[in-house]
């Protein structure tokens, strides 16, 4: 086992999160397979927040570039990570695992009501891409959840489900459709085991950190400490991940390749 110093670790972090920059919609889309994912935020200074991530990794960004990878390249899609992102269309197999697991339950956040969900997928079936805006409000059965509008309640339900997802926005508003409708015919979407998608959500986290503990791997999401680690041994075994000792820091890290690569600044 490997021991470095907390400098050297640092190092590696930041050239992790911060790769040889690329310019223009290319590079937009290889920062965003990059980092796994960009969240996708309403806050707005300036610009919205995922916005200010592009920016500071791709020298000469601009919004249009992600509405092109999204809405005509087809190269990235919208749907959850540890929230709302933007996440890369080569990984898409993955999202099917989290989609399956939402439609076992009976909630997310809200409780489902089928009749309401039926209406919005019979909806864009018959007339395809919609907005919340342009379905008839006065069909949908009244939900004793009044924190949001039924209407919105359904598109929740089916969009974390993956019978509906979102193909693009006008302004901040989001356009549905059917997965079918949309997805590039080259997609991958045979439903993962679980154990390929931790082993998913591991390679993911290591490339965009450098370096992470196993508590910090998929954060945000469902997998047990247990679960992690047990995948993270396999790895290890398979000689795709390097534990690592900081020195001054009780846990290990791991490191996403099997012989440690010291940078300049260390």
């Amino acid at each position: 086992m490997q021991t470095i110093s907390k400098n050297i670790a640092r190092s590696l972090i930041i050239d992790q999160q911060l790769p040889a920059p690329k310019k223009g919609k290319n590079g937009t889309l290889s920062t965003i397979e990059h980092l796994g994912y960009v969240q996708l935020d309403t806050i707005s200074v300036i610009a919205r927040a995922h916005h200010h991530i592009l920016w500071t990794r791709v020298p000469n960004y601009r919004p249009d570039f992600l509405k092109t990878l999204v809405e005509k390249d087809k190269t990235v899609y919208d749907y959850w990570a540890h929230a709302a992102s933007f996440l890369p269309m080569r990984d898409y197999q993955f999202s099917l695992y989290r989609k399956w697991e939402k439609a076992q339950k009976d909630k997310h956040w809200y409780a489902k009501h089928p009749k309401n969900m039926a209406y919005v997928l019979d909806q864009i079936k018959e007339q395809g891409p919609l907005m919340s805006k342009d379905l008839d409000k006065g069909t949908f059965t009244k939900t004793q959840d009044w924190a949001i509008p039924p209407i919105k309640q359904a598109l929740m339900h089916l969009f974390m489900d993956g019978q509906i997802m979102i193909v693009g926005r006008k302004g901040f508003q989001k356009i549905y459709d059917l997965p079918e409708n949309f997805l590039p015919s080259n997609v991958n979407i045979d439903l993962p085991t679980r154990q390929q998608y931790i082993e998913h959500i591991i390679r993911r986290d290591i490339q965009s950190h450098g370096l992470i503990t196993t508590k910090s791997i998929g954060h945000l999401l469902k997998i047990s400490i247990k679960e992690k680690q047990a995948v993270i041994d396999q790895l290890i075994q398979k000689g795709e991940l390097t534990p690592i000792k900081i020195k001054g820091i009780d846990h290990l890290v791991y490191y996403g390749f099997t012989e440690l690569v010291v940078c300049a600044r260390s």
